[in-house]
């Protein structure tokens, strides 16, 4: 017999309307990625970001519990975001709800699905 079980959850945030240079700055952008984490009580262990020129910037974050990353385009006023974790979902609530409040301060809106994503394994090994 087999069973369900949740080993994390997968936010997909699509941001836009937001500001050009904000976009642009790949720098913010993995401060709000650190702080993200933070909220989201997950261990930093490594990261990586690059600026595009003309314009846009690609970061992740690698945590103890998976990892966040953004993509953004400017020439739109967009960024996407993706948040994946295996932590508690109370914690993945905190990391989640300071992104969008940040995304809604800057001017731009949140469009947000979240996957819980799960294994099926045999009843005897859980």
């Amino acid at each position: 017999m087999r069973k369900k079980v949740i080993t994390g959850r997968h936010a997909v945030i699509d941001a836009f309307g937001l500001p050009y240079d904000l976009c642009n700055d790949g720098k913010v952008l993995m401060q709000v990625l650190k702080e993200t984490a933070r909220e989201s009580k997950s261990e930093i262990i490594g990261e990586v970001y690059h600026e595009f020129s003309p314009h846009g910037a690609s970061g992740v974050l690698l945590i103890a519990e998976s990892h966040l990353s953004f993509h953004s385009y400017p020439e739109y006023g967009g960024i996407h975001f993706d948040l994946y974790t295996c932590g508690t979902e109370e914690d993945f609530s905190k990391g989640l709800a300071y992104l969008e409040k940040w995304i809604v301060a800057n001017g731009g809106v949140a469009r947000v699905s979240v996957i819980e994503r799960t294994l099926e394994v045999e009843v005897d090994n859980v």
